[in-house]
């Protein structure tokens, strides 16, 4: 998987919301575009980028925290923990934000980014990773979608492979619905889960196979010890 990408995660949660997730993407891709809260039409204040520019970020920095804070960037709030758009470089005109020493664990720091998006004329970010772009970002070169497998991962191991098995499943049938062939990897080991959904259905249909010919071969031998086979 490239890292020297943008990504942005669209709906980031401590734990898996399947159909808020599905609803959402397939709204995106209806759209073919990301917008800022201003061309959605939509009147809340806006988070941390303000309401006319869309948060992004830059994969190739996720390993860099802000203040040497441990986990401190927008990998690891929001990237890690929801499913993603994979988006190339190419093309796109991105604003670097000015980073900001604030935490935004405490009630100051959050209010102050929230003053800070506001601004016209300067953007902030309190995350090193994070880039920014103004109004409307086309999709039409998507190049991929991460999922955080993590999110799944239950103490019954089986339960788990099924459950994301059936996930990636859907969110392939809805980007096959708008022309997007593309991968899905997982957000921690960077496979594609398309790739191992498939190895799992072979390997599925051939124990079911292998199954099948030991069922049949049984049925022969008993019809060669009844003397019927070849009627």
């Amino acid at each position: 998987m490239n890292h020297d990408v943008y990504m942005h995660a669209i709906n980031s949660t401590c734990e898996y919301d399947s159909v808020t997730t599905r609803t959402i993407l397939y709204k995106i891709l209806k759209c073919n575009a990301l917008l800022s809260l201003r061309k959605q039409r939509r009147f809340n204040k806006g988070g941390f980028a303000g309401r006319d520019y869309i948060s992004l970020c830059d994969y190739s920095k996720k390993d860099i925290v802000n203040s040497g804070v441990s986990g401190y960037n927008s990998y690891n709030a929001y990237i890690k923990n929801s499913l993603s758009l994979i988006i190339p470089r190419k093309g796109l005109e991105v604003v670097e934000p000015k980073l900001v020493d604030i935490c935004t664990d405490s009630a100051y720091g959050f209010s102050k980014m929230l003053e800070l998006g506001k601004s016209k004329t300067t953007r902030y970010t309190d995350m090193p990773d994070e880039v920014q772009v103004k109004d409307k970002i086309a999709l039409d070169d998507l190049i991929g979608i991460t999922f955080p497998t993590h999110l799944l991962c239950f103490q019954d191991k089986d339960e788990s492979k099924k459950l994301i098995n059936v996930i990636i499943n859907d969110l392939d049938t809805i980007l096959n619905k708008f022309d997007k062939d593309i991968p899905i990897y997982d957000i921690n080991t960077e496979l594609n889960l398309k790739d191992e959904v498939e190895k799992e259905e072979r390997e599925y249909y051939r124990k079911e196979y292998e199954g099948y010919k030991e069922t049949k071969s049984k049925e022969t031998d008993k019809q060669a010890d009844d003397g019927r086979v070849g009627e």
